[in-house]
């Protein structure tokens, strides 16, 4: 909390701001003019304002600026406060995914066009690699020919994920345990985890934690977060995550927090982006997370990372939980 615009769009610079609670009446600015420079500093960030001008056509400007809400002191409680910052949250990340999943259906067409035309000239360069390396040729161009073999299938590999990508299986949904599906993945990691000096600890709510959801598709979501978060800690030798879920409200909340090197704050708004990668040419696709983004859109949930202040960063998911079953079913 900071009484001064400057202070705040500094602190705003920074990074891992959920929501901007904004009075137009500071000391060193006033009015509209607040919100405008706010909005601008951080476009992605939802703001609140509460204030105690009660004026319509203020109230009006800044919600066309980009302003979630327009509250005035002594006309709402703590309850409606807290409501309106959860609902400003909620809209944002509403509105990113919206954007962000017509981009990923559009080039999931694209890119299975592509990927099954590049894949024919592939499958011709792999056959007659193959031939000719079983031929009688100099131990040179053998060498040579090898080359040109693992890169053809490298890039088999890659179509194939293409296609995978584009291919956006309709999720088969039925009702099932969350923390099962969590712990068959964490099981499955358990070995590469201790190899490479990594801890994994979870912090479960008791109990079940039931979603509609398909059960393959959650595997390969939360094996996805996995691999993202010893990716992470593999730069710096080894760490620590921690899985934890707990209900909020009709959500069901699953984080996966490391303590590794974090995400550069300029990268956080583009993770999910389909191709988008910080590893060196020719070791990532870049759709690891945007298929994860994917299966959530397409169980009507929520996914979004931020940086922990301690060091590393958390991807949380929610998926809206599944009705209680009336006894006697």
């Amino acid at each position: 909390c900071v009484d001064r615009l400057s202070l705040g769009l500094k602190r705003l610079a920074v990074g891992g701001i959920d929501v901007l609670l904004l009075d137009l009446s500071l000391p060193d600015d006033q009015g509209l003019n607040v919100c405008v420079r706010a909005h601008t500093q951080a476009p992605h960030v939802p703001i609140v304002v509460l204030t105690g001008l009660d004026d319509e056509t203020m109230a009006a400007s800044t919600l066309q600026i980009g302003a979630q809400d327009y509250l005035v002191k002594g006309q709402v409680d703590s309850i409606v406060l807290l409501r309106s910052i959860r609902y400003a949250i909620e809209r944002k990340l509403a509105e990113e995914q919206l954007q962000h999943s017509q981009l990923l259906a559009s080039l999931g067409k694209m890119t299975a066009g592509i990927a099954h035309e590049v894949n024919n000239p592939l499958g011709s360069i792999l056959l007659y690699s193959e031939l000719l390396m079983a031929s009688d040729v100099p131990s040179r161009i053998k060498k040579d020919l090898r080359v040109i073999h693992d890169e053809a299938k490298r890039a088999t590999r890659i179509m194939t994920a293409l296609l995978t990508y584009g291919r956006r299986v309709k999720p088969q949904m039925h009702r099932l345990n969350l923390h099962v599906t969590l712990k068959k993945v964490l099981s499955m990691r358990r070995y590469e985890e201790k190899v490479h000096n990594i801890t994994v600890s979870t912090n479960l709510r008791d109990g079940p934690l039931y979603v509609k959801g398909d059960s393959s598709q959650l595997a390969q979501l939360f094996m996805n977060l996995m691999l993202n978060a010893e990716e992470a800690l593999g730069e710096s030798n080894g760490g620590n995550i921690v899985v934890a879920t707990q209900i909020d409200g009709k959500w069901a909340k699953v984080s996966i927090a490391d303590d590794g090197i974090g995400i550069p704050q300029e990268n956080l708004s583009q993770v999910f982006h389909p191709f988008f990668t910080t590893k060196p040419v020719g070791e990532g696709t870049g759709l690891g997370l945007s298929t994860c983004y994917g299966i959530v859109i397409g169980h009507k949930g929520l996914i979004y990372a931020d940086n922990n202040e301690m060091g590393g960063a958390t991807f949380t998911l929610e998926l809206p939980l599944a009705q209680t079953r009336r006894q006697g079913r």
